[in-house]
């Protein structure tokens, strides 16, 4: 930090000064409040360490005038035994914390230690506030710490105004596709979004479950006929997640409802319009799905017109600490857990991860610090103790330490199920409480559970 020190006495400033440029902080020193108040005109401190005794202008005048000028100035004053109601008015003041002399370095020191996480903190927060008073929704937040996404964000805006832009956001798993696709939807507040899953329904049901059918259409459908997600999406957005998984007669009726906004129900006769906004993903390298056949060329060419590829989180390293303070605060909110910053040596760790399951995986990281420690702060041990586990991979074991020096992916699936797991023995069992717990819906929970069984 950059502290100035004032005091009249040479040599309380000349003892005081060199323990402060010994822990590390950059010292301006100066024998009276007169001269410090022309020093802050020009030059930024980030704590003013201030006697309360001191001539023509005491430290009680100097800290006033100092709340005046600059309110969110850090103010400790030190005082002497016989001056503690001194001390006691300053805190009134607004100082900060006070110091009595003689000054015990060892108290000096865990004090500086917390004001220095407490500027840390304030200056986090203060970003995340300057992010998302532009770049949040009214569901999941979208937030950007790093140019490339702000461009991400910036392009979104434009493809909000123009519904009928079909777009692919291609990205690995975790890098947050649906949160993008959201915000392309974001102010549509009372049209639906749709999102299907297309690696998750079996082949031979897409078609039905897309476009809907006619009664009697093929045996055991419902005897009125149902209407498909394309229809439940008009007027708002049909999110098709994992379009490379499709089989390649149904890419090409999705290229051709793409391109003509028409489509029948499967058994029917009836041409039906849409207007719903179609957003399309996939986690794959689009250069190799289309390289292996997986996608078909004529469906990527309608959707490159809106791509966006999404960076993973090893490519924006940036993003990684403000992202977890952005986790922990939400954390705190939603779940009451403990911790609320992250130390300097653990975010050197976070840096140095690679991420394999990206910005979903160090939420979940952090939602199992958070369930097996009640700190305030994150440090090498909570992290070590995560990162360092060993993981089942391929049938063997091995430690994520070596995986990261290696840059090797571990199995997320694995991870995850491990947290889901302890939160579910941490609620006893009880689904609707672990769900409310993880931030998810107690079919999400069940989808885990399946997984896990």
């Amino acid at each position: 930090m950059r502290i100035l020190f004032v005091d009249d006495e040479a040599a309380i400033r000349a003892s005081i000064g060199e323990f402060l440029e010994r822990v590390g902080h950059k010292v301006k020193l100066c024998e009276n409040a007169e001269k410090a108040l022309e020093l802050m005109k020009t030059n930024h401190y980030d704590m003013i360490l201030s006697d309360i005794m001191m001539p023509v202008m005491d430290g009680m005048e100097l800290l006033r005038i100092v709340r005046k000028t600059n309110p969110g100035a850090i103010v400790v004053m030190i005082t002497g035994h016989g001056t503690v109601r001194n001390a006691v008015e300053a805190m009134k003041e607004g100082a900060y914390d006070y110091l009595m002399k003689p000054v015990d370095m060892m108290e000096l020191k865990v004090l500086l230690d917390r004001i220095e996480e407490y500027l840390n903190l304030r200056s986090n927060n203060r970003r995340m506030k300057s992010i998302l008073k532009v770049y949040s929704t009214t569901g999941d937040d979208f937030v950007v710490f790093c140019d490339k996404m702000r461009d991400i964000y910036d392009f979104t805006r434009k493809l909000h105004e123009k519904p009928d832009i079909p777009i692919l956001l291609a990205g690995e798993t975790g890098t947050g596709k649906e949160v993008v696709a959201r915000e392309i939807h974001r102010s549509e507040k009372t049209t639906p979004f749709i999102a299907i899953n297309c690696a998750a329904i079996p082949p031979e049901l897409f078609e039905s479950e897309l476009f809907g059918y006619e009664a009697g259409s093929f045996t055991g459908s419902s005897r009125e006929g149902k209407s498909g997600k394309i229809e439940l999406a008009e007027n708002g957005t049909l999110f098709l997640d994992e379009i490379g998984e499709l089989k390649h007669e149904y890419q090409a009726k999705l290229l051709r409802l793409l391109q003509e906004r028409e489509f029948f129900r499967v058994g029917g006769t009836k041409k039906i319009h849409t207007n719903a906004r179609i957003i399309c993903a996939t986690n794959c390298d689009v250069e190799h799905c289309l390289q292996q056949g997986k996608l078909r060329e004529d469906l990527f060419h309608r959707l490159s017109v809106g791509l966006i590829r999404i960076p993973p989180l090893r490519e924006r390293v940036d993003e990684i600490v403000p992202f977890t303070s952005y986790f922990l605060k939400r954390m705190q909110v939603d779940k009451r857990t403990t911790f609320t910053s992250v130390s300097k040596e653990a975010a050197k760790l976070l840096e140095r991860y690679r991420w394999p399951g990206n910005v979903r995986e160090l939420k979940h990281v952090l939602e199992r610090i958070s369930l097996l420690y009640q700190d305030e702060r994150i440090d090498p041990i909570h992290i070590e103790h995560i990162l360092n586990r060993t993981v089942p991979q391929n049938g063997g074991g091995t430690s994520v330490e070596s995986l990261i020096a290696s840059n090797k992916d571990f199995n997320l699936q694995e991870f995850i199920n491990s947290i889901v797991e302890e939160a579910l023995d941490k609620n006893e069992g009880n689904k609707s409480k672990t769900a409310r717990f993880l931030g998810i819906t107690r079919s999400e929970l069940y989808t885990y559970l399946k997984n896990i069984e």
